[in-house]
């Protein structure tokens, strides 16, 4: 999320904007491995700050890696 939850029984209180399991460098290393491979490639995301971080590495990637066929 971008903006705390809400409440002393959020999900994650040491961290009240969400859990990042994967961080964005390596997120985008993978990703832009996986499709310079030609694989196509999956990602979870929860809430708008999730993907907004996935949004932009789709990006990144699309600008860094050569288009193909």
């Amino acid at each position: 999320m971008f903006s705390p939850y809400e409440g002393d029984d959020a999900p994650n209180a040491s961290d009240p904007i969400g859990l990042v399991v994967t961080p964005e460098g390596s997120l985008f290393e993978r990703t832009k491995g996986a499709d310079l491979l030609g694989l196509q490639v999956c990602i979870h995301a929860i809430g708008d700050r999730a993907n907004a971080v996935v949004l932009d590495v789709f990006e990144r990637v699309a600008r860094e890696n050569p288009r193909r066929d």
